[in-house]
């Protein structure tokens, strides 16, 4: 039995099975989105890098992203990040 520490947040499900792909599994997942269409490419990469779940990040719309920066962040800084 594995232990579940912080109060039950785990890299590991209820079956043991791992929730994150490792680091060769991510590099495969990035080299692979390059090759698919544009909605892929932009989703893969939202998906990596916000740890969202794919719901969350399916629901996401224009209409639902911020329109201005926050305090102290210009939006030329932002499209850089």
């Amino acid at each position: 039995m594995r232990v579940q520490p912080c109060d039950g947040l785990s890299l590991f499900g209820p079956a043991g099975d791992r929730k994150y792909l490792n680091v060769a599994e991510r590099g495969r997942f990035v080299k692979a989105t390059l090759r698919s269409p544009l909605k892929v490419r932009l989703f893969c990469p939202t998906l990596r890098w916000s740890g969202a779940r794919v719901c969350k990040v399916l629901a996401l719309t224009a209409s639902r992203s911020a329109r201005t920066p926050p305090p102290g962040m210009e939006s030329h800084e932002r499209l850089a990040t």
